[in-house]
């Protein structure tokens, strides 16, 4: 038996979804509060600490970004070329470089997941997009490594594609979770229903 380490880093992102009414998407996208709705999304308290006299009527509060997930709230490692993989053994390194790269040069499955808005719903999207380390995680096997039987799962949102699980001959690694990462942005966007 030998234990294989995996880690994933570089960009990514907490990813939600939520339902909101239409009266909430209208009021927020008025000329009148849309400059506001980046503070009031943000944080709720924070906004009332530095705008005390705008006054938002009870239909269109919301509570703050990550909340709103009753269509997906994910985080991971941004499925593009920014996403960072290492695998090793006791003994080192055994892969360094590009998630991509990895799965290109093995020819290797990936498993999609769709999580995108609902047609016939307004909806919250936002996004918290970070940099550092989204996944560590370990599998003990039985003989040699085989690159060949790594798979990757990714779940595909309104505008991010996150990688979600990392699989060895079909077994999910628990990701032990993270050496840590840093915000870099905030995004928040009302989708209206187009169906």
């Amino acid at each position: 038996m030998s234990t294989i380490n995996f880690s994933i880093g570089g960009y990514g992102a907490e990813i939600a979804q939520g339902r909101i009414t239409k009266k909430a998407a209208e009021f927020w996208l008025s000329d009148k509060m849309s400059d506001y709705f980046y503070d009031y999304v943000y944080g709720p308290d924070y906004f009332n600490d530095v705008w005390p006299d705008v006054i938002v009527p009870k239909y269109a509060k919301l509570s703050e970004w990550h909340e709103h997930e009753n269509r997906g709230h994910e985080w991971g490692a941004t499925f593009d070329g920014s996403a960072r993989l290492t695998i090793s053994n006791d003994e080192g390194d055994l892969f360094y470089g590009g998630v991509m790269e990895f799965i290109d040069d093995y020819e290797l499955d990936v498993e999609s997941e769709e999580c995108y808005p609902n047609p016939n719903e307004y909806t919250l999207c936002s996004g918290n997009y970070e940099k550092g380390s989204f996944f560590e995680g370990s599998i003990e096997i039985d003989g040699e490594f085989d690159p060949t039987k790594v798979s990757f799962g990714i779940v595909e949102f309104h505008k991010d594609d996150l990688i979600r699980r990392v699989l060895y001959d079909g077994e999910e690694i628990d990701n032990d979770g993270s050496n840590g990462t840093d915000g870099k942005s905030l995004d928040f966007e009302i989708i209206i229903p187009w169906a």
